[in-house]
């Protein structure tokens, strides 16, 4: 699922996933779960992060158990929400990689990238 506080989030967007072909098959899937926020920060809506309504309705809409799920992002928001959300958080080095300090929040783990994000979500899917 695709959520993000920028508004909307376009298909031109997502598309630069898509072009991948090991994606095309999540076409369907991310054009029609993509969850945003329309407000801007100075709403200060519970829907913007570290606000959890965004996840928590995204999470209802899917049918997904939150305790379940992975809340990933380069920034202590993201981990903070995700955290306030009852997911299981993974800060990624890249972009901000936490450097915002905007919260004091330690993420499950700490991943170089998407892909190391990625591999130890299946690791910890394949341990139990």
């Amino acid at each position: 699922m695709l959520l993000s506080t920028k508004c909307p989030v376009y298909p031109s967007q997502v598309a630069i996933c898509l072009s991948y072909p090991r994606y095309r098959e999540n076409r369907i899937f991310l054009s029609r779960y993509n969850h945003y926020s329309p407000h801007s920060k100075s709403e200060n809506c519970e829907c913007r992060k570290p606000g959890t309504a965004l996840i928590i309705r995204a999470c209802r809409d899917l049918n997904l158990d939150i305790s379940m799920s992975y809340f990933v992002g380069d920034k202590t928001s993201d981990i903070e929400a995700g955290k306030r959300a009852g997911a299981r958080t993974i800060l990624v080095e890249t972009g901000f990689g936490g450097d915002d300090k905007h919260f004091d929040v330690k993420p499950d783990y700490i991943a170089e990238d998407l892909l190391d994000a990625a591999r130890y979500i299946k690791r910890s899917k394949e341990n139990g």
